[in-house]
């Protein structure tokens, strides 16, 4: 029989699952039948087998901390098997952040192959948040000497354990002194919170000493202003002066250090020990010496006395002028001495009277003396023993002079308004001009006034409220941030006096009687020699840099102020008693608003459209235009009612026939 042939490759593969049959054939030469032979079955290996666990990893740190009573998330793990990839993670246990306490998480994973893996954080629950303690009152409080301190307490919440008690340490003396009283609070897991109030406790307020208040002068009730190189301490000012070369200005306990004009030192006098000298340079500028003092000084009880001192003339001029002031303007005026102290050593003695006839508020002085050479050029003189003499502890004070003319009151709104000035009423001073004051509300300005008595020459112009609707039923303000338009009204075109102005910021308008001129406060302000102001709009054009709202047909009005509050005014312009339109205009807010009941309004700048005006927005009820005058830029925004229309857009005069005789203008920064 001839020997098998086996054929057999090696480079087979075996997959699992499958198995490879081997046939054997036998061959030969002879003719005989086949012989069959079972197959040969092969079993392929077997994979290894899986012993590895998924690798889990934490999402976040394996240790965290948690504050008490605030959520806790958890950020999870994942896991990994070689074999299985991503295998899904199982978490047990719990975290109560409403409970202080260490929690422990396991987070478990399982693969095909039942291989476990876990792993453990640990989350740590604590409070570590201290109170918050509120203060009952002030954190600083100051009580007068005689003043007791009540405690007002304070409170203190935890977020863990609600409302605490608040222990406070410290106390509160009666002495002068400042005292630190401090607040603690504690929560269960020992954070603890402090906070502090401090009082201070005053000293008490000396004794008021009556006039006079001694002072060491000739007589026991004399009242010293300086003698023997000392000022009495009721003049806490000292020495000062005035100077015209500073503007008028003080100079304070310098010597005249900062007064170009006038200079004064201690010299020594063999009879008198140190008195004062004062020293007048020859510069052309007036300029005097003053004691002063810091609070009014009531010299009542010297109505009937004088004020005394010495002088000495050392060189120049003898003639010499001095005066009492009281608060400005309050002022007994120049008074002439004539020549004093020219042979050496003279005593002046000027009656009390004669200083209150001239309007000196005895009541409320604040000067010891104001002295000056009258022709002030290279004078020198010295003074002392300055004091007020003639004390009487009965004297009345000097009456109010009586009402010697008729006169007739005018109720209007909660006020009322005469239509005369009592002439024994007012009186007047000279700085750059002649001022009247204690009038009523007048024009200020006076033909003259006679500085020695303060008597002003010349009737004062009285003003008249301009007021209509509910402004009539309210207290008549003025001189707020809408001017004088209570009592001025409009500020003529052509015409500087009345200054008509109102400022809301960022805005400011001249009211006129042919309706408002506008524009912007910041390009308006700037610097000069005086310091800062705003460059007003001038009161000779009706438009120059901005632009002006008019009317078409009324070109001669008055303005009236129709209502007020805090934050807004209402202007109205008549003629006659009509109404012709009004303007409201509020504080902070670069919105106008007008309403218009005669005539159409129009909307002017200096130019039609050229390099100094153009259009920058039309459309949709609105017109927006720009003016670039003298290097003052506005913009300008005109918004009507539904309907509203604008003529003449390109022209310097724009007319704006609103259908519900409103619009709004806007100063568009």
């Amino acid at each position: 029989m001839p020997r098998p042939l086996y054929r057999f490759t090696s480079s087979l593969s075996f997959p699992s699952a499958l198995f490879l049959a081997l046939f054997v054939t036998a061959c030969g030469g002879g003719g005989g039948g086949a012989v069959s032979a079972p197959p040969v079955v092969v079993e392929p290996p077997a994979p290894p087998a899986d012993t590895t666990p998924p690798t889990i990893t934490l999402s976040g740190d394996a240790e965290m901390r948690v504050e008490q009573g605030t959520e806790f998330t958890d950020p999870g793990a994942s896991a990994n098997d070689d074999t299985d990839g991503e295998v899904t993670v199982s978490v047990s246990g719990t975290v109560d952040t409403a409970t202080a306490g260490v929690y422990t998480l396991t987070y478990t994973a399982t693969d095909a192959a039942g291989n476990e893996a876990s792993a453990e954080r640990v989350v740590t629950v604590s409070d570590t948040t201290a109170p918050t303690i509120t203060l009952n009152g002030s954190g600083s409080i100051t009580l007068e000497a005689d003043a007791a301190y009540t405690e007002q307490g304070a409170t203190a919440v935890d977020s863990v354990d609600g409302a605490l008690d608040v222990v406070i340490t410290g106390s509160v003396g009666s002495a002068a002194d400042t005292y630190t009283l401090t607040y603690t609070a504690t929560d269960a897991a020992g954070n603890s919170a402090q906070v502090q109030r401090v009082v201070t406790v005053l000293e008490p307020e000396p004794e008021p000493e009556p006039p006079p208040t001694g002072g060491g002068g000739n007589e026991e009730d004399d009242q010293l202003v300086f003698k023997q190189g000392l000022v009495d301490g009721v003049w806490d000012r000292g020495i000062n002066a005035f100077d015209q070369a500073i503007g008028w200005g003080d100079c304070s306990n310098d010597g005249g250090e900062g007064c170009p004009s006038i200079a004064w030192e201690f010299v020594s006098d063999p009879d008198r020990g140190d008195v004062l000298q004062v020293t007048h340079a020859n510069n052309q500028n007036l300029a005097g010496l003053f004691f002063a003092s810091s609070a009014a000084v009531d010299l009542n009880g010297y109505v009937n006395g004088h004020i005394e001192f010495d002088i000495n003339v050392v060189s120049g001029d003898a003639e010499i002028t001095m005066k009492l002031d009281c608060f400005y303007p309050c002022t007994s005026g120049d008074q002439p001495l004539g020549e004093k102290g020219a042979n050496g050593w003279e005593a002046v003695s000027v009656p009390i009277s004669q200083l209150t006839a001239g309007g000196l508020d005895l009541s409320e002085v604040n000067t010891g003396l104001v002295v000056w050479a009258s022709n002030f050029q290279d004078t020198v003189f010295q003074i002392d023993n300055v004091r007020f003499t003639g004390f009487d502890a009965d004297a009345e004070p000097p009456e109010t002079p009586p009402v010697t003319v008729p006169f007739t009151l005018t109720e209007m709104g909660l006020g009322s308004y005469s239509d005369t000035i009592n002439p024994a009423s007012y009186r007047c001073v000279y700085d750059y001009g002649n001022w009247i004051y204690n009038a009523g509300v007048v024009e200020p300005g006076i033909p003259f006034c006679d500085t020695a008595t303060g008597t002003p020459q010349g009737d004062p112009t009285p003003k008249y409220p301009q007021l209509a609707g509910a402004a009539e039923n309210k207290h008549t303000m003025t001189h707020r941030w809408w001017g004088s338009v209570s009592f001025i009204g409009e500020m003529r075109i052509g015409d500087p006096n009345g200054a008509g102005y109102i400022t809301p910021d960022p805005i400011m308008a001249r009211l006129t009687e042919r309706g408002a001129r506008f524009m912007g406060i910041p390009p308006g302000i700037g610097a000069n020699d005086g310091g800062f102001g705003y460059a007003v709009p001038d009161p000779f054009a009706e438009v120059f840099d901005g632009a002006a709202i008019a009317n078409n047909a009324h070109s001669n009005m008055d303005v009236k102020l129709l209502d007020y509050s805090e934050g807004a005014i209402t202007a109205g312009w008549y003629e006659g008693d009509s109404l012709i339109m009004e303007a409201t205009f509020v504080y902070g807010s670069p919105y106008v608003f007008f309403e218009v009941y005669s005539g159409t309004p129009t909307l002017k700048t200096l130019r039609a459209n050229s390099g100094e005006r153009g259009v920058w927005h039309e459309g949709g009820d609105s017109l927006g235009i720009w003016s670039s005058v003298a290097g003052q830029r506005n913009d300008f925004l005109i918004v009507g009612d539904a309907g509203t229309t604008f003529s003449g857009v390109e022209t310097d005069t724009v007319t704006i026939p609103a259908p519900g005789n409103t619009f709004t203008l806007v100063w568009a920064p």
